[in-house]
């Protein structure tokens, strides 16, 4: 009980800045772990999906976003989402949008340079790009069903077949803008 309340508490810090305040309506994510492959923790995986979540409906906000967890060995060595029997002295939670940080949550038993801290960071930053490119290929594959249905495609007048080409176009080049992005960093 405890563990749901504050991985809802995490959904809730993550997505509220991202939402526009004049909507006019609440929006409520519902998050139900029903596996978790070998023994990770879940709460990474519920934001993760509760950004696609948002980002697949029709709700105006400034995302999606993205969350990962890194950890510290004894050895100082990185790790990203370790597991709870993985001895880790250190963790960082960091959710961030393309734009912006939203969560940087450091929890630590002993004293890190600033150096540490700036790899973990470092680290966190492009996973997060990866986990954000993925949610924007899921978005760009739901626009395209919803103005392209399979009727349209299957169908071979010119005027559906023009919607394809230009939802499909469209989609590459926003897909591909995001790869050239991450080639630069």
């Amino acid at each position: 009980m405890p563990w749901e309340r504050l991985c809802g508490s995490l959904i809730y810090r993550a997505l509220t800045p991202l939402i526009r305040p004049h909507m006019g309506m609440t929006v409520q994510v519902c998050s139900t772990a029903l596996s978790v492959m070998g023994n990770r923790h879940s709460d990474i995986a519920a934001l993760n999906a509760a950004s696609a979540a948002v980002a697949v409906s029709s709700i105006a906000w400034r995302g999606p976003f993205g969350a990962v967890r890194v950890g510290m060995s004894l050895g100082r060595r990185l790790i990203v989402d370790p597991s709870p029997f993985e001895l880790c002295h250190y963790f960082l939670t960091y959710v961030a949008t393309r734009k912006e940080e939203l969560i940087v949550e450091f929890q630590s038993n002993h004293e890190l340079t600033l150096d540490e801290k700036m790899g973990c960071i470092t680290l966190a930053k492009s996973q997060v790009f990866n986990l954000l490119e993925a949610q924007d290929r899921l978005r760009y594959k739901k626009n395209l069903e919803q103005r392209c249905p399979s009727s349209y495609k299957q169908n071979s007048t010119k005027k559906q077949k023009d919607c394809v080409k230009h939802a499909t176009t469209q989609s590459e080049t926003l897909v591909g803008h995001s790869w050239k992005h991450k080639e630069h960093e």
